[in-house]
């Protein structure tokens, strides 16, 4: 006997519950759940019998939104069908969450940025700008799609800048994407300390010409999740926070080069 699942290209938020039916009955069915490539964490769980599935929780999905087959199976001829569902880790999702790119006028710099939201596909696009020379994006974009363009030439003296891009959707709710612009090479390379280990947390540490370096001040950029200890450089992330990234800064005077600085988008 042919069947198919009624709710097909499903959207739902963490820890959403939605029962699936199907358009024939189909005695003593049995419900799964299989992973899709391209997500991590947690993929919900759905009752066998029932068909009600309950979408993971945000702090047990991994950075990208969860994406699963669900699947009905006739245990009497081995016949299915599947339906797609998505878990966005918000109501409003935009990618890529953070990227690195320079001041530079050639399209290869530029940023293709895709929102995603439960309540359709009509969107408000927002730049806050880095005040030292902030990047640009198209403000009458209402669709899903935007283009975000850094600086067209680096500013003398500065290393790097951060453009933060916001998207809301119909509901009111909003999410970004952090747009780290460098305008010359750091000279410090930030990474995490492979012997010193905190209870909690990692240790960041900087270095030069791959040595490591004191007297680094540590930093990290408004609005990323956690704490960071501005002398140690400890980091200790907020597993309960939305956000799914930090963006951490390593700034030290070392004389006769002057001020040298450093960052590391943690994940």
């Amino acid at each position: 006997m042919e069947f198919s699942i009624i709710q097909q290209n499903v959207l739902l938020k963490p820890r959403q519950e939605l029962q699936f039916t199907l358009d024939t009955v189909i005695p003593n069915v049995v419900w799964t759940v299989v992973p899709l490539p391209g997500s991590s964490g947690e993929w919900g769980t759905i009752d066998a019998a029932t068909g009600v599935y309950t979408a993971p929780t945000a702090n047990r999905m991994g950075a990208l939104e969860t994406r699963v087959l669900v699947v009905a199976t006739d245990p009497a001829t081995s016949a299915e069908s599947v339906s797609k569902v998505t878990v966005l880790t918000k109501g409003v999702t935009l990618n890529p969450l953070i990227h690195v790119t320079h001041a530079n006028a050639h399209e290869d710099f530029q940023v293709a940025l895709t929102a995603g939201a439960l309540d359709g596909d009509e969107f408000k696009w927002q730049l806050v700008a880095d005040e030292q020379g902030g990047g640009g994006i198209d403000r009458g974009a209402i669709g899903p799609t935007n283009l975000y363009t850094p600086p067209a030439k680096p500013l003398p003296d500065i290393t790097f800048t951060v453009d933060e891009v916001r998207v809301a959707g119909k509901s009111g709710e909003s999410t970004s994407s952090v747009l780290l612009v460098e305008h010359k090479s750091p000279l410090l390379q930030v990474l995490i300390d492979p012997e010193l280990q905190p209870e909690f947390g990692v240790q960041l540490q900087a270095r030069l010409n791959g040595q490591p370096i004191s007297g680094v001040t540590w930093s990290k950029y408004i609005g990323s999740p956690g704490s960071l200890d501005e002398q140690t450089g400890v980091y200790a992330p907020d597993v309960y926070a939305p956000e799914r990234f930090a963006l951490l800064f390593a700034k030290v005077e070392f004389e006769p080069l002057g001020t040298l600085e450093g960052c590391a988008p943690m994940t």
